[in-house]
């Protein structure tokens, strides 16, 4: 009939299943990529300079002057890398850069670079040639020099040192992070440049101050860690386990003999990292200060903390002392918040 089945051939091979997509037993997910960036590029007068910034953490971060490599440092488990280094006084601008090998061993170029600007660096010091008495000296010879010459002498004297201008360009444009200062501090001024800490409650500590001098830091009343600078007057310290709250940070400098040659003290928050992990730059109800972290503005922790990102010029205000540039923030500093109605928002 002619709607009766085909006759099936027995002898005709089986119909062949496709081939079952293999799933491999477990997939590591591709490391997670930071781009390396600069947060904070300090060059003074005598040459030294500080770099911090971020990158993967663990990663191997190498830092280039016009493209000659300068530095190598290594990113915390955070992320965090602070470097020290020299660099020479020159008469043409030249522009600092940085790479990164992560765990996936690729190279990966930063985000920005800084714009380091001519600088004569310190004035030498030339030791006046002694004075040659005449074979024959004349009978009536002065006793002192005109002080006509003298006048001559000191209004030749050189201009004090400057340290360089440094500009940060980035995919948000150009910032200024630090300007040309005549009168910038000396070598032998105790500074603080960096503090940073991570969620673990590890904490960074970065500056400068007299060359070869030990350093005591303390908080509270505790003296929690000792160092000391280097030959370039450059120190750096990582401090551990600091639980949140806030404290009296001082650092020392000492002789040989244990003297403090110099010293400086500033108030030191440790956010509680649960609280600001999903708005960092809102600050505790009961506290009356935020200390800044990377990326804040001031315009951010206006918004977070009273609602309007125009009120950040009242937190200039009542922090003139702090703030020279409202653009000019850093990590570490700690800012008084005015009295006003925390009615804040998400930044």
């Amino acid at each position: 009939p002619t709607d009766a089945a085909p006759a099936v051939d027995s002898a005709a091979p089986a119909a062949q299943a496709a081939p079952a997509a293999t799933v491999p037993e477990s997939v590591a997910p591709p490391p997670v990529e930071i781009a390396p960036s600069l947060d904070l590029v300090r060059v003074d007068a005598e040459g030294r300079a500080l770099v911090a910034g971020r990158a993967e953490p663990g990663a191997r971060v190498t830092l280039r002057l016009d493209g000659q490599d300068i530095s190598s440092v290594t990113a915390d488990r955070a992320g965090n890398f602070v470097a020290m280094m020299r660099i020479d006084p020159s008469d043409r601008p030249r522009v600092l850069s940085l790479e990164a090998v992560g765990a996936s061993g690729v190279p990966q170029a930063g985000a920005g670079t800084a714009m380091i600007a001519p600088f004569s660096g310190p004035v030498p010091q030339v030791a006046e040639a002694p004075a040659t008495a005449p074979a024959t000296a004349p009978a009536t010879a002065p006793a002192t020099a005109p002080e006509t010459e003298q006048t001559t002498a000191e209004s030749d004297a050189p201009e004090p040192a400057a340290a360089p201008a440094i500009v940060l360009a980035g995919n948000d444009g150009l910032r200024v992070v630090q300007t040309a200062d005549a009168e910038a501090a000396a070598p032998t001024d105790t500074q603080l440049d960096v503090i940073s800490y991570d969620a673990e409650g590890a904490v960074t500590l970065a500056g400068r101050g007299p060359v070869a001098s030990a350093l005591r830091v303390t908080l509270g009343d505790q003296v929690i860690e000792r160092g000391g600078t280097d030959a370039s007057g450059q120190w750096s310290l990582d401090l551990s386990d600091v639980a949140p709250g806030t404290y009296a940070l001082r650092i020392e400098h000492l002789d040989a003999t244990g003297q403090v040659i110099g010293a400086l003290e500033t108030p030191f928050l440790r956010e509680d990292p649960a609280r600001i992990r999903d708005n960092p730059m809102l600050a505790d109800p009961g506290s009356s200060v935020i200390t800044v972290q990377r990326g804040f503005t001031l315009w951010g922790i206006a918004r977070a903390n009273f609602g309007s990102g125009i009120l950040y010029v009242q937190i200039f205000q009542e922090n003139r002392d702090a703030i020279r540039d409202p653009d000019l923030i850093y990590p570490g500093q700690i800012f008084a918040l005015p009295d006003l109605p925390r009615t804040g928002a998400a930044p």
